[in-house]
């Protein structure tokens, strides 16, 4: 780790990683949240799709291009013809979901404040986040895997598999979980009465996509106090465990019972504001702290040598 080129391509590779999971993570709850369930929004549909469209800039459009930026720069810490490919790849799959991001995709979002999110748009919106979003991104992340076990191969197989599982999961939380702080919470305040029950009962998968991923870590976690790679504390694995464990206790316990099912009910501007409020202090910081946590994980695992300039 004193050699400043090893330290740079970890940097990298870290970026490259934690971004696939991230850009699919926000992906999967814009296609399989936001377009089921922006047709139901009539009243107060121009703020609505003025706020989407900017906070999206910044959660979604700038981590796509920068996870092109990645991929290309991985390049030129790949010292194995095998990972050259697999970045070429990767290249080439991202390179289609940016394309068709600012071609197509965001032109659409460009125009909902003055169209409304017609059921025609939804269609078409929702076809071509599948084709060039959702399943671009899961090849992408496939491939973040598949590179990482690669590069972590001297490690013991079950350990690292533990590690690379928990490292996407947490990574494609985040993805998922700024979207609904920062976009989908502030939409709740838009909404409307009027509008409000048929858009909060809407059938999502929700559960299978955001819910379910936030949580198998503890799984992961809990096996990871025995099995993981060499050079990570187990402290460190202790603080992830004990955030999620903290998170899962005021999610069932305080956020679901007091705002969330009542919020099914009846629009009330009060409990979204009680959201906002305790969702930063109670889940927002724990999130912060399990990120910064399994980066640093990241940085200590001993690798192999695919991502190690080799010397002329």
């Amino acid at each position: 780790m004193n050699n400043p080129n090893i330290k740079t391509n970890k940097l990298v590779f870290l970026a490259f990683f934690a971004l696939s999971f991230y850009c699919l993570g926000n992906t999967m709850m814009v296609h399989y949240y936001n377009y089921p369930t922006f047709d139901k929004i009539l009243e107060n549909i121009e703020p609505a799709m003025q706020l989407f469209n900017s906070r999206l800039i910044i959660l979604n459009y700038i981590p796509k291009f920068l996870l092109f930026l990645t991929s290309i720069a991985l390049l030129k810490y790949s010292s194995t013809d095998l990972s050259r490919r697999a970045i070429w790849f990767s290249i080439i799959v991202i390179g289609i979901s940016v394309l068709a991001l600012f071609c197509f995709i965001i032109p659409i979002h460009s125009s909902l404040p003055e169209t409304g999110f017609t059921t025609a748009i939804q269609k078409q919106l929702i076809d071509l986040s599948l084709l060039t979003q959702v399943l671009t991104l899961a090849v992408q992340s496939l491939l973040a895997i598949y590179l990482l076990d690669f590069n972590l191969k001297e490690q013991q197989l079950f350990g690292r598999w533990l590690f690379i599982i928990t490292a996407a999961l947490i990574f494609y939380l985040a993805g998922g979980d700024y979207a609904d702080k920062f976009i989908n919470y502030y939409i709740w305040e838009i909404v409307g009465q009027q509008d409000w029950v048929a858009y909060r009962n809407v059938e999502t998968p929700f559960v299978l996509f955001y819910v379910l991923p936030a949580f198998l870590p503890i799984i992961f976690l809990f096996l990871m106090i025995w099995k993981r790679p060499k050079s990570i504390p187990r402290i460190s694995v202790f603080i992830c465990l004990l955030i999620e464990l903290f998170v899962l206790f005021v999610t069932g316990s305080y956020f679901v019972p007091k705002i969330q099912a009542p919020l099914s009910q009846i629009y009330s501007v009060d409990l979204i504001h009680e959201l906002i409020k305790n969702d930063f202090l109670l889940r927002g910081i724990p999130l912060v702290i399990l990120i910064i946590t399994t980066i640093y994980m990241f940085l200590r695992v001993e690798e192999n040598t695919i991502f190690v300039k080799k010397k002329e």
